[in-house]
Order: C-alpha cells, then sequence, then structure tokens
C-alpha cells in the first residue's frame, strides 16, 4: 500500500511541475498551463519585498516567471528585468543601453537551458542569457503586428503567437523559423501544450489543435459562445482542454484528442470589461475557479462518472441567482461569514496552487479585501493582508488579472506596476 501510495505522489508531481520545485519557468508554471506548484507554503504570509517600476508600466495580466534564483519580467516601457528572487536587488536590465529600445512586454517570458525568451509589441521575439541579459538572438517577424501572449517553451522551440494571426515555431537554440501559421484570425491567448499538442484558441472563437512538430492542424472546434479569448490561456489537463471566453464567463472544456465538447460545468467568475481567469489545479487533483461572489473546486473524475449516467447533467430547479443549481462534483469553497474566501460578482479573482494550498487573488480598481488562502486539509480560509491596501491591486479590470507565481518557498505577485514576494510561515 505504501508503494502504491508514492507511486501516486511522484505521478502527480510529475504530471504537473515538469521541472525543479524551486522554479516557476513559464506562463502558469508549466506548458499545460495547470497553475500548480508541488512546493509546501503556509500562512500566514507577510510581505518580503516590494519592487516599484514606475514610471515604466506593469500590463494587468503579466505574470513573473522564476527560475535559477531571479526572477523575470518586462514592461511595457520595453525593459525587460531581472530580479534576484531572494530580495528582489536588481541584477541587470535589458537593453542595457540608454539609447538601446524594445517594444512594449505585455505578457510572460520563459526561462529553459539558461536562456530566457520573451516577445514583445515590437514584433520581435528576443532570447537573452539569463545569468547576465546578454542578447543571444532576435527574431524579426516582418510582421506590423507585434506579439501581446505569453512565449511558450516545449520541445526544443519558442512558440509565439502574433496578434494578426500568424503563429510562429521558432528553435529555441538559434531563433530560426522552424515553422509558421496564418491561423486567419487575431490571436490575444496564450497557446498550450501537452504531448506534442498545441492548443490554440483565436479571436473567431474557434480551439484549434496543431501537431507541434510541424503545425499542422489535428482538430478545430466549433465556433465557442462568447465575445473573445484573450489575456489568458487554455489548461491542459485529465484528456480535457478548458477555455474561458469572454461573454458566457463559465469555462469550456473540450477533449483533448478529439476536440469535441464535453459537458463538464467548470463554473466561473464575472468581471467588468474584461477576460475571465481560467481555472487551476490544486494539490487533490481538482480544478480551482472562481464562482461568482466566492470559489469552488471541480472534481473533473468525478464529473466524468457522472456523465456515464442516465441523468447526468440534467437541468435542475434554479436557486437564487444560479441556474442550474451546482452538480455534485462543485465543491463550493467559499467562508461568506468569514473574512476571506468571498469576493465581489463583478471583479477579477484568480487562483494558483501549491501543496494543499490555494492562493486566490482579488484584482480590482480599490482595495483587495477579498485576497488570501485556502488550506486544504483544514478547510480553512486565511486572508493576506501584507502590505498596503493596494497590494493586489489591477492596473485596470479590463486588461486582465495577474495569476501569483510559486517558487523558492514564496509567492510573487504583479500589481499597481510592482513586483511583490511573501514568504509563509513555517510548514
Amino acid at each position: 500500500m505504501q508503494h502504491v501510495v508514492l507511486f501516486a505522489v511522484l505521478f502527480w508531481l510529475a504530471t504537473i511541475s515538469p521541472g525543479p520545485a524551486a522554479d516557476w519557468p513559464q506562463l502558469a508554471g508549466n506548458p499545460q498551463h495547470t497553475g500548480c506548484s508541488a512546493e509546501e507554503l503556509r500562512p500566514p504570509f507577510q510581505l518580503k519585498w516590494n519592487v516599484q517600476f514606475q514610471p515604466e508600466r506593469l500590463y494587468p495580466a503579466l505574470q513573473p516567471v522564476i527560475a535559477g534564483g531571479k526572477v523575470f519580467l518586462g514592461t511595457e516601457s520595453g525593459n525587460f528585468h531581472a530580479l534576484s528572487a531572494a530580495d528582489g536587488s536588481r541584477l541587470w536590465k535589458f537593453p542595457a543601453a540608454a539609447d538601446e529600445h524594445v517594444g512594449p512586454i505585455l505578457h510572460a517570458a520563459g526561462v529553459e537551458n539558461g536562456r530566457v525568451f520573451f516577445a514583445s509589441m515590437d514584433g520581435y521575439v528576443y532570447a537573452l542569457e539569463a545569468a547576465t541579459g546578454k542578447l543571444e538572438w532576435k527574431f524579426a517577424s516582418g510582421l506590423r503586428t507585434g506579439f501581446s501572449t505569453a512565449v511558450l517553451l516545449a520541445d526544443g522551440k519558442v512558440f509565439a503567437p502574433n496578434r494578426g494571426g500568424t503563429l510562429f515555431a521558432l528553435n529555441q537554440a538559434d531563433g530560426q523559423v522552424a515553422w509558421k501559421k496564418d491561423m486567419g484570425c487575431r490571436l490575444l491567448q496564450s497557446p498550450a501544450y501537452s504531448d506534442g499538442r498545441l492548443y490554440v484558441a483565436g479571436m473567431n472563437m474557434v480551439l484549434y489543435a496543431l501537431e507541434a512538430k510541424n503545425g499542422k492542424e489535428i482538430w478545430r472546434t466549433e465556433r465557442m459562445t462568447g465575445l473573445a479569448v484573450k489575456d489568458y490561456w487554455p489548461v491542459v489537463y485529465k484528456g480535457l482542454v478548458i477555455v474561458r471566453p469572454m461573454g458566457p464567463w463559465e469555462a469550456v472544456p473540450f477533449e483533448e484528442k478529439t476536440g469535441r465538447p464535453v459537458e463538464v460545468r467548470i463554473p466561473g467568475g464575472i468581471t467588468m470589461n474584461g477576460a475571465v481567469a481560467p481555472p487551476c489545479v490544486d494539490s487533490d487533483g481538482k480544478l480551482a475557479t472562481a464562482l461568482g461572489g466566492g470559489w469552488c473546486r471541480v472534481d473533473v473524475d468525478a464529473a466524468k462518472q457522472e456523465l456515464g449516467k442516465a441523468t447526468a447533467n440534467k437541468p435542475g430547479k434554479p436557486d437564487k441567482g444560479r441556474e442550474p443549481p451546482l452538480p455534485s462534483y462543485v465543491e463550493e469553497i467559499s467562508d461568506k461569514k468569514g473574512p476571506g474566501g468571498h469576493g465581489n460578482n463583478d471583479e477579477n479573482m484568480i487562483a494558483t496552487a501549491s501543496k494543499d494550498v490555494i492562493f486566490v487573488i482579488h484584482c480590482e480598481e480599490g482595495n483587495a479585501q477579498f485576497t488570501g488562502c485556502y488550506e486544504i486539509s483544514k478547510r480553512k480560509w486565511t486572508p493576506i493582508r501584507s502590505g498596503p491596501w493596494q497590494n493586489f491591486t489591477s492596473n485596470t479590470q479590463g486588461g486582465g488579472a495577474s495569476q501569483a507565481a510559486i517558487a523558492n518557498g514564496a509567492m510573487y505577485h504583479v500589481s499597481l506596476h510592482g513586483l511583490r514576494c511573501f514568504r509563509g510561515g513555517e510548514p
């Protein structure tokens, strides 16, 4: 029995944490964008350092990436920074010369094999030496439209969707084009990767599966209901590709292998004027996601079992504000009587998970009173109050929300044009 438990733990670590536990090397932690770390962090959390970048601005959906003891992020002013993960001290900046310029950097970088990669609104993709910030290569797309998504690293390539609709696959070693594909629509959402496949959601409200080695289309979905897919990313988990469009708010899951829609209900929050954040995967293997003014966990395995029953997912009698009622595989974890664990119906909320803890970030225009963490084993909410009230204020609700990154025994978060590091109590 002990061997079975050990195998299960090792399998979970391997599937959700594809690198050293101390790193968060690309958007949402890995190419599948599960937003989880195997590290153990415990409340209470306190602000350890705070680095401000004004007059440079940080795009609201920007996420820091952490590797090799460094934190990497770019600004709307076109500067790319490397900071010490331990104390926030500035290590290097690119470009180093005052008379050299890069376009606005709006999303997450990626780190692999000693290089850090990022894309810019100037239409270039850059590769720098992670230790020094030295330029290794830069790729010119030749297009007037730039890059506003995160880069995706997998299979020795840098995948970068251009806003104009061309998806580029570049060799990490030299920046040469391995392949490119015109998707025929704007690409404003970062792609995901799993098992040799890319998953790309276009502004035509269609999700595509492509072969990562050559860009060949494997399948495409019917048009999703909604206004846009932007700022965030698909999540690939347990045979599903989960996309959250702006408009209907709830996520849309598809079969990873076929692209067929799956009738698993994955609730979502509602936000003013912007895209809605995707779920993350917690250490129990459940999806953690916003639920109106609160939070919930979705048991995907139980949902699949329920789908096999004749009575699965039949609409129930509407209750207050929800139609239909939540299915049995959705567990509401909000503590509406306590000081944390709930939120507003119309403001951005985004989750990240570490071992036994779900971090919930409340992003809005004033005070972020609903930010905190949920300990799964204790079923307990703890608010995160360190620093000023504006710690988690989004730069604008219309631009999305920054998912926290977990690395080096700390939680890192971008907001209000600053980068903050929080450390917790002893595990």
